[in-house]
């Protein structure tokens, strides 16, 4: 599975670290820290350090990216709206998430009741084209149905 970079997806990598039998391939320092620690099966992407995320970005990344198929992309935009698509602050992050999902069949959007409805600077999902939805139980039932209603698939 390819995991991008960020404080979610780092908190759902203390998840990971509980299953067996996963390949992760990351451009996150900190999720490849807390898999090896556990003794998983990691790979940090190359690239260049970005400014204010511990993580590689640039087109090294992007191209070690393109080299993998995968079965599962897990993704963490900074904003989620039911009808305007998934979105990053930062157009890097935004890049590494397109390619990560472009590499797998399926990508799952991981985002918490603060990021959904909101939209932000770069777009890099059109809202048709999420899939499954991860949200936490504090989400309200009308922001679920909204996704729902537009054929999201919504977990939480």
């Amino acid at each position: 599975m390819l995991v991008d970079a960020g404080t979610t997806t780092a908190i759902f990598a203390r998840e990971l670290v509980k299953l067996s039998g996963l390949s992760v391939i990351t451009n996150s320092l900190d999720i490849a820290s807390t898999l090896q620690g556990a003794g998983k099966d990691v790979l940090l992407l190359g690239g260049r350090m970005a400014a204010d995320v511990p993580a590689t970005v640039g087109e090294l990344t992007l191209s070690e990216i393109r080299r993998f198929r995968v079965d599962l992309c897990f993704s963490a935009p900074v904003a989620v709206h039911p009808t305007k698509g998934a979105f990053f602050y930062d157009l890097q992050e935004a890049e590494i998430a397109i390619a990560m999902a472009a590499q797998a069949p399926q990508t799952v959007i991981l985002a918490d009741q603060s990021k959904l409805g909101k939209t932000s600077r770069v777009q890099s999902w059109e809202a048709g084209e999420i899939g499954t939805l991860v949200t936490n139980k504090a989400a309200a039932a009308e922001q679920i149905a909204a996704f729902r209603q537009t054929g999201v698939d919504v977990v939480t």
